[in-house]
């Protein structure tokens, strides 16, 4: 095995090829290194980030690079303002409307939470038609008898109030209209609910 004198391409270091290798390097005009790392350096140079100067959308000059994920703001807070692009909202809404049925209704939160307090009405109301958290057009009433077509709402002290008098005559409308008659009992807050408080109905 013959060898020959030369100099790394990148660091200048004198290094002894192969023949074989230092005309075949030569024929394919390829540069010649000291070793794996300097030739895997000049490789990657090309790839290699390098500091960059940019502007940001709200007008101010910061530093970044050129690496794919470099900041392209000069803060998060402008990062959090100029990227929410018309694209960004419509990928967000699509994305709301693929999982819109796992959301739950708001009725059914109700029943969940409400429940409680009709255990012994559940019991007591056993083979008639009825409905606690009952929807008619864009309010709840806290029991529906179908059967009757009576809604009953259970209304605590928090009633008294102006506004909730207001709330309270919209919704008395809306039952009238959509054929219900409405009927209003006093209950303590936060408690079961007796059978008592709708004997009659």
């Amino acid at each position: 095995m013959t060898w020959v004198d030369c100099t790394c391409a990148r660091c200048g270091i004198p290094v002894k090829k192969d023949t074989r290798e230092f005309n075949r390097s030569s024929r394919m005009g390829r540069k010649l290194y000291c070793g794996s790392s300097c030739a895997g350096k000049v490789g990657n140079e090309p790839r290699k980030s390098i500091s960059v100067e940019l502007t940001c959308p709200c007008g101010k000059v910061f530093r970044s690079s050129t690496k794919a994920r470099a900041s392209k703001h000069c803060s998060r807070t402008c990062a959090s303002v100029f990227s929410d692009s018309e694209d960004r909202r419509a990928a967000q809404r699509a994305g709301g409307h693929a999982t819109k049925k796992n959301l739950i209704q708001t009725t059914d939160t109700l029943k969940l939470r409400e429940g409680w307090k009709y255990r012994q009405l559940e019991v007591y109301l056993n083979g008639r038609q009825f409905e606690f958290e009952y929807k008619i057009d864009k309010f709840i009433y806290d029991l529906a008898l179908l059967d009757s077509l009576i809604v009953v709402e259970f209304d605590g002290p928090y009633h008294a109030g102006d506004a909730q008098q207001r709330i309270d005559a919209i919704k008395e409308d809306i039952a009238r209209k959509a054929g219900f008659t409405l009927v209003r009992r006093s209950v303590p807050p936060a408690s079961i609910i007796s059978p008592e408080t709708i004997f009659g109905l």
